[in-house]
């Protein structure tokens, strides 16, 4: 089994309305190395990313109070420029449509730590990227199809 890459030194913010999914990411990119911010909803994360440059943000698509589409076509026109990954249980034809819509990776829930920190990796360093298991459905920050 090879080595869980490092994430160290990216900012990343987890938007989703469950707070223990909240918490288990951020304490898994955490133990990788990443700073990690939280936000319960998508209104409150279009607030921190108007404030706080992050490289990666991890997103749910079904939330209260801005869902994950609304929020990501939002961030987009504001000019939001880090990678955006959906993690979500929603129906697969939906995790498919949120790259029409700006997503940069799909990670359908549930996800694996390691997937987890794969693909923010993947997505955060594409240069680092070592996405042979990260669990994506596909990423366009490595410009190719997830194996």
């Amino acid at each position: 089994m090879r080595p869980i890459p490092t994430t160290a030194a990216l900012s990343v913010l987890v938007a989703d309305d469950e707070a223990q999914i909240r918490e288990m990411v951020g304490v898994i990119l955490s133990g990788a190395g990443c700073r990690v911010h939280e936000a319960a909803d998508g209104r409150e994360a279009i607030r921190f990313l108007r404030n706080t440059p992050v490289d990666v943000l991890i997103i749910d698509l079904v939330m209260p109070e801005s869902e994950g589409i609304e929020t990501i076509q939002a961030i987009r026109r504001e000019g939001f420029r880090g990678r955006i990954i959906v993690a979500s249980g929603a129906h697969l034809a939906s995790l498919q449509a949120s790259f029409l819509l700006g997503a940069d990776a799909v990670l359908p829930k549930p996800f694996t730590p390691g997937q987890l920190v794969t693909i923010a990796l993947c997505a955060g360093q594409p240069d680092k990227c070592c996405s042979a298991n990260c669990g994506a459905i596909a990423c366009s920050a490595i410009n190719r199809p997830c194996p």
